[in-house]
């Protein structure tokens, strides 16, 4: 019936604000106990996890206030997540720029939180890799469809260039090992991007 309809919306919502209010609760524990920790390695470890939780907790901040039934608009999260890294790096990424393109394509929660984890983790990393302090330069952040019923995220800076022979299959590095597993989970690749500009693209089947 449709009271039995509404009740259930209702409890979906309610269970998107509930999920949104704990993993932000968590992200902002984790980040307490950065400021806390003692050594460099330690403070990186916690402060990479905290962006996790935070870029998760995005989609459901976005999931709620858009009323939308498990599907967010891609170019509006995608956007956040680029931005919170931004914001994340600080002063030592002033000169760096965004320059995104994302399609307002419709994402349902998995793959927008694949989506948005492998992306935190690449703006992330190109902050760290590409641009050294002070170093001045750009992100490109493409999203949308590359074929038809194939999507692409795509990734890519004029900074520093990879080690020769650099294969994002054999990184030990936590954060790429994740990003290929997440696009496994999409049913899709993960690898360096084609072209003269370092970067990397995910494509997958929609």
């Amino acid at each position: 019936s449709e009271s039995a309809l509404a009740e259930r919306v209702n409890l979906y919502k309610e269970l998107q604000h509930r999920v949104k209010n704990s993993l932000s609760t968590i992200s902002a524990l984790v980040t307490i106990e950065s400021s806390r920790a003692e050594g460099d390695e330690a403070r990186r470890a916690l402060s990479a996890v905290g962006a996790r939780i935070g870029t998760v907790a995005s989609l459901y901040r976005i999931l709620h206030e858009s009323g939308a039934l498990g599907e967010v608009d891609a170019a509006r999260y995608l956007e956040a997540v680029a931005r919170s890294a931004h914001e994340a790096c600080g002063t030592a990424c002033a000169d760096v720029e965004l320059d995104l393109e994302l399609q307002p394509l419709p994402l349902d929660a998995r793959q927008a939180s694949s989506l948005g984890l492998v992306l935190n983790e690449l703006v992330t990393n190109a902050y760290k890799h590409a641009f050294p302090p002070g170093v001045s330069g750009t992100i490109k952040v493409r999203f949308g469809e590359a074929a038809p019923g194939m999507r692409e995220l795509l990734v890519l800076t004029d900074g520093a260039p990879f080690p020769q022979g650099f294969d994002p299959a054999k990184a030990t590095g936590f954060g790429l090992r994740m990003a290929g597993e997440l696009a496994r989970q999409l049913r899709g690749d993960f690898a360096l991007a084609a072209g003269k500009q370092p970067g990397f693209v995910l494509r997958y089947q929609a």
